[in-house]
């Protein structure tokens, strides 16, 4: 029986191989697309596996508040001394280790010198994260003080060898350390990204070399976020402990944040699987401003869904359309005696085959182009698809989801058909106008992502262009910290400022497109007036120029107005006095006001951190000026705007250079900054480079989505293409006898193209309110956004409909042109 059933598969493939072999590639698409995005999300879910104490480990996060003023923030860092608290709090963990992330960090070995990306670590880090030793002992090797570990090709950049145990380096020219251990980089897939780990008590001495006094502990300031905190959970009754420190952790604020720290902001705790780190990262990064009830997991896989869903929807469209050709042998054979389950076993076996084909050729197809894919999302989907056996277990599951999805109601549809209805002269004209409605679903979905891949493509391109800013010369931005150089600004500018090729030289106390510094600002002096959520920019006076920010009211900051110039950081203090501000024309909007020039003169208060402390001042800050606006954030996790402020000691520098020398303009500035600082390497960046690396994950999500789009279109015209040689052959008869009664070619063909048009143009009405719902969330995590104008959609109707008239105009010409007596000369 099941012989008969495979045969009688085959020979359906073969009287319509046209039709079956584009509804096997569509439904292989489909499931490439959701085969790519389940592996993408498993890559996400399990990128820190290599840890054998991954199941068991939590970082700390620290959840900010802010009242309602913007978006809460699930920040995956802690005050620096939060450790000691968890560990007082859960005496069940086994063990609570800290690390600190300081980013590029300059070693040094004799004159051989070099920039590596380091962190500091608690001596039981390697209690927790088993690290891939070449040479060392793990169980000692940063257990004593002023001790690191080094990647093996970090030793072999700076010694030529690995045996390098014992040897001596410094780290930012200011502490001498021991490398106690040798070990191999930490795997793409992990959240660390590091080729140096020194003990804790590095970090502190630097910071005490910097301050010239002894090292001391920092003041408990909860809102200080800086370290990663990590908690260990006991192996025996792991899920009692989780369960337990999941559900304490949002009493731990209140029991130890003092309350003169919660004025301002709601602070709380919570506890994110090192499994999901990865997806929480993405989450904080591409969705901070729609709040939790949004994931990059939940959001990749069901966009993979909605791809697969149209391919299974197309198969079972066309598959209904080709079964309307056999349902006279369908009559005869229940004529004869074949029941509807004979018939219902037949259909599902038929597509089970096609879906094997189809899945065998969609993994070939996934591994074929996953160097791509793992370039355009940073990824790894060989490893995946080598190494997770959920996915190999989860691959028979899909077959039957999608052979259930795919054939169960054609299988219905032929095990019903009645044999008086099958042997007479059906016009199937309801089942006609089902199918087409059914292709114009499918072009519905095509133009949903159609219209959200252009509004991405077109924030993208307008933020890149305000951002980086539209003159002629080059913005070379300078990588290295001036304050742990030990180089003065205004030495570092009197020298760059003689080199030929140097057009303007600036700085500020931020690195554009990298963390956020969004601050609130008040209305009033007073905890009670409203709050603004504000980007804040510490800049040398020479900053607009030197990046082309053009004056649109007032003034610009100068060193000339005593008032202008603001403490930051560790020296600022606040005064009574007000202090001068210049403000971007986003923040005076936002103010309501009409005009810019009735900013100037306005008072902000910048809230002291923490209200209750004796002496607390509510700093005030008057607008001199506004400017045009110039993002220097991807996002800025609820920010209205931007506050620029005039301060004495920048350590970020910026240059505008002439790009008609760049080379040697180049040489120059690394020459003049080896007369400054001999024993630290120079880090140089351009401004569009920097602003492409801070975009990267936003540009990661328009590659898959685009991806997806593109997939989708293809289902959709594929799909539209066999139905519409189906339907055209089916109404031979209809279209000639039409043109004998006098209808000519063109009204043929009109109303051919409409019955084609119809569905099509319905589906992107029913589309269009969902993409712009969709385009108005992606848009709203920005802060500089484009506005919604109607084009992406007009462009995405006119793009479908223009793709399913070329998808069905050959059909539509044959027919148009059909001679009515090579149809009628049978009759």
């Amino acid at each position: 029986m099941v012989g008969h059933y495979l045969v009688g598969a085959l020979r359906a493939f073969r009287h319509r191989k046209a039709a079956t072999l584009i509804n096997i590639l569509c439904l292989a698409l489909g499931l490439a697309a959701f085969i790519v995005a389940y592996s993408v999300v498993r890559y996400l879910q399990t990128s820190e596996r290599h840890f054998v104490n991954a199941e068991r480990t939590y970082i700390i996060s620290t959840e900010l508040d802010f009242n309602n003023e913007r978006p809460l923030l699930n920040s995956l860092l802690t005050a620096e001394h939060a450790a000691r608290y968890v560990k007082e709090e859960f005496p069940e963990l086994e063990a609570v280790t800290r690390a600190f992330a300081m980013g590029d960090t300059v070693i040094a070995a004799g004159a051989e010198t070099a920039y590596a990306a380091g962190i500091a670590a608690d001596p039981n880090f390697l209690d927790v994260f088993n690290l891939d030793f070449l040479s060392g002992n793990p169980s000692d090797a940063l257990t004593k003080p002023r001790s690191v570990l080094i990647t093996d090709a970090l030793a072999l950049r700076m010694f030529g060898s690995t045996s390098v145990l014992g040897k001596q380096v410094k780290i930012e020219g200011l502490t001498d350390v021991t490398i106690t251990g040798v070990i191999g980089p930490p795997p793409r897939s992990s959240h660390f990204d590091f080729e140096m780990l020194m003990t804790w008590d590095v970090l502190e001495t630097n910071r005490a070399v910097r301050r010239r006094a002894p090292p001391r502990s920092a003041p408990e300031h909860w809102l200080a976020i800086t370290a990663t905190t990590y908690a260990l959970l006991p192996r025996q009754g792991l899920p009692k402990a989780r369960e337990a420190l999941l559900s304490r952790l949002p009493d731990f604020a209140g029991k130890y944040v003092p309350d003169d720290q919660k004025g301002l902001y709601g602070v709380g705790f919570n506890a994110v699987p090192l499994d999901s780190l990865q997806i929480a990262k993405l989450d904080q990064m591409l969705f901070a401003n729609i709040g939790r009830e949004v994931s990059i997991a939940t959001l990749l896989f069901w966009l993979g869904a909605l791809v697969l869903g149209l391919a299974c929807i197309n198969y079972a469209n066309l598959a209904i359309a080709q079964a309307a050709t056999t349902f006279k042998e369908i009559g005869t054979r229940r004529v004869v005696g074949a029941t509807s389950r004979d018939l219902l076993l037949q259909s599902l076996l038929q597509t089970t085959v096609y879906a094997t084909i189809a899945l065998i050729a969609a993994i070939c197809f996934v591994l074929a182009i996953s160097p791509l894919v793992d370039q355009a999302l940073d990824v790894e989907i060989r490893k995946i698809a080598f190494s997770d056996g959920w996915l190999w277990l989860f691959i028979p599951t899909l077959l039957l989801v999608v052979t259930a999805a795919g054939g169960v109601y054609v299988a219905m549809v032929c095990s019903d058909v009645a044999p008086s209805r099958a042997l007479g002269n059906s016009t199937q004209a309801s089942r006609r106008v089902s199918r087409a409605m059914i292709a114009g679903l499918q072009f519905a979905a095509a133009c949903l992502l159609i219209v959200v891949v252009t509004v991405m493509q077109r924030q993208a391109q307008a933020i890149k262009a305000i951002a980086v800013g539209t003159q002629d010369d080059s913005i070379v931005l300078i990588g290295n910290n001036l304050n742990r150089a030990r180089v003065g600004f205004d030495a570092y500018k009197a020298l760059h400022a003689a080199i030929p090729g140097v057009q303007e030289v600036s700085a500020g106390t931020f690195l554009p497109w990298a963390s956020p510094e969004v601050v609130n600002f008040s209305s009033g002096p007073s905890i009670e007036a409203p709050r603004l959520a504000i980007n804040i920019y510490g800049i040398e006076e020479d900053f607009f120029a030197a990046l082309d920010i053009p004056l649109v009211a007032g003034r610009y900051l100068s060193t000339e107005h005593g008032s202008d110039l603001r403490e930051v950081g560790a020296a600022s203090t606040q005064t009574a006095e007000p202090v001068s501000i210049v403000i971007d024309r986003a923040l005076a909007e936002s103010l309501g006001l009409a005009n810019p020039d009735e900013a100037i003169g306005r008072l902000l208060y910048d809230p002291p951190s923490f209200p209750g402390e004796p002496g607390a001042i509510w700093q005030p800050s008057r607008i001199v000026g506004v400017v045009e606006n110039r993002p220097f954030r991807v996002q800025g996790y609820g920010a209205i705007g931007s506050v620029y402020a005039l301060v004495p000691r920048p350590w970020t520098p910026m240059l505008r250079v002439s790009p008609q020398s760049l080379p040697r303009t180049l040489e120059e500035i690394e020459d003049a900054w080896r007369q400054l600082a001999p024993n630290t390497p120079l880090d140089v960046r351009f401004l569009d480079a920097t602003f492409d690396q801070g975009f990267r994950q936003f540009t990661m999500l328009f590659n898959f989505v685009t991806g997806l789009a593109i997939l989708a279109v293809g289902i959709a015209v594929a799909g539209l293409i066999a139905l519409a040689t189906h339907e055209v052959h089916q109404r031979f008869h209809e279209i000639a006898i039409r043109k004998t009664l006098g209808a000519p070619a063109a009204t043929v063909a009109a109303h051919l193209l409409r019955g084609f048009s119809l569905p099509v143009l319905i589906g992107n009405l029913v589309a269009l309110p969902i993409a712009y719902l969709a385009a108005q969330a992606y848009l709203s995590l920005f802060t500089f956004r484009i506005d919604l104008t109607v084009w992406p959609f007009l462009g995405a109707v006119a793009a479908t409909m223009t793709i399913g008239w070329l998808a069905v105009g050959y059909q539509v010409l044959r027919a148009a042109r059909l001679d009515p007596a090579t149809v009628l000369r049978y009759e």
